[in-house]
């Protein structure tokens, strides 16, 4: 019977890193079809059309000023002030129609920049540069280096460091932490000035061209897709967890469950709605912790379901304080899991999305955790327990 629950919970894992799968299948096929076919260019998908200020901060004064700029075809043009050591440059993008989620829907994973600073062509000064997917931090203070900056962001691309210089080419952005990323933030850049290589010496105002676009090598609507993905094993895991979790059966389990329904069966309810009050509270802090946020509370979740069934598929008493705590231990780790491999953001994401299929496959996956979770406290008593007879035979097949 144990390896009968230990079945359960492996194949219940399609559920936990369902939506990863079809991120890493997805990418891979975008991949080869870059090598096959090439990439082609969505139009206004540029950063033309995405940015809304630029912002030059004075290392020396500690001061952000607000630089001008011109919009080409898929390029902006800023200028720093004169006389004024510009330590960096922070462009802010907020476009509802090109952001994380839109990004996905039209398959853009792929990105090409290019960057020119000054008269040289080149960009001699510059020390690094990097592309983020998150919400700009705009604040109406301008005396302190937080008061504008990137927020909420987990995908950070390098563009350019001491090691890569990716100006000039056609580059495939990380599909997973791409997914993981705030759905409604967008692309903002980061250019990491070395005012030592300004040779004139007085920190002349420098021309900053920056160019930049999106490009896709398969145009389907990823979000839909990994979704579609997501919701074929929400509904494998389904089936298989009814047919693998065990039954109850005998006179004196009948008793014990009449026990249970009386007594037990409002703890067992009431356990899981503690546990959904500690996931919001987990969900709205967010910013306290990176194991926080709505990412976050569905790892634990997932965490907790897993590890619970797993303790009470022993067809013996259990206790549901040991219980409790195997569950705990679970999340956890999954929690932990989470921050490498970021499953939780994904399915949230999925879950809020615009996409009704990528919604209701999140939400599946969360309400088959509840479940989970709901039946290993619900056996955590029960000792007469039997494999499904119809289970058993399709197993064993």
């Amino acid at each position: 019977m144990k390896t009968k629950g230990v079945g359960a919970i492996i194949v219940s894992l399609l559920v936990v890193f369902g939506a990863i799968f079809g991120v890493l299948i997805l990418s891979s096929v975008a991949s080869a079809g870059k090598t096959s076919q090439g990439l082609y260019e969505m139009d206004n998908y540029t950063i033309a059309n995405e940015v809304t200020s630029v912002w030059g901060f004075n290392s020396t004064s500690h001061t952000w000023y607000d630089l001008s700029f011109t919009k080409g075809t898929a390029s902006i043009t800023a200028t720093t002030p004169l006389h004024q050591q510009i330590s960096r440059v922070l462009i802010l993008t907020q476009n509802e129609s090109q952001n994380v989620q839109n990004d996905l829907q039209n398959g853009l994973l792929f990105t090409y920049t290019k960057l020119a600073i000054s008269s040289t062509g080149g960009h001699a000064n510059l020390s690094s540069a990097y592309m983020y997917f998150g919400l700009p931090v705009n604040d109406t203070g301008v005396t302190s280096l937080g008061d504008k900056g990137i927020s909420d962001y987990l995908l950070n691309q390098t563009l350019y460091d001491s090691s890569v210089d990716n100006f000039g080419h056609n580059i495939q952005l990380p599909a997973i932490p791409f997914f993981a990323s705030n759905f409604a933030g967008s692309a903002q850049y980061l250019f990491v000035l070395n005012q030592t290589k300004n040779t004139t010496g007085v920190y002349s105002s420098q021309s900053i061209v920056f160019t930049q676009y999106f490009e896709y090598a398969q145009h389907f609507p990823l979000v839909t897709y990994v979704g579609l993905i997501l919701l074929a094993f929400v509904a494998l895991t389904i089936l298989f967890l009814y047919l693998m979790t065990p039954e109850h059966y005998g006179g004196e389990e009948a008793r014990a469950a009449a026990f249970q329904t009386r007594r037990e069966m409002p703890y067992a309810l009431l356990g899981v709605g503690v546990l959904v009050v500690i996931l919001a509270i987990i969900g709205f802090m967010g910013t306290l912790s990176p194991l926080f946020g709505w990412g976050g509370a569905i790892a634990l979740l997932f965490g907790f379901g897993l590890f619970v069934t797993v303790y009470t598929s022993e067809p013996t008493r259990q206790k549901y304080s040991t219980a409790i705590l195997w569950g705990i231990a679970g999340g956890a780790l999954l929690e932990v899991v989470d921050l490498f491999v970021p499953f939780g953001p994904i399915t949230y994401n999925l879950a809020t999305s615009a996409s009704l299929i990528a919604d209701i496959a999140g939400w599946m996956s969360v309400v088959v955790m509840l479940g989970l979770a709901y039946i290993g406290l619900v056996n955590t008593k029960r000792y007469r327990l039997r494999e499904r007879s119809s289970g058993a035979r399709i197993l064993k097949r």
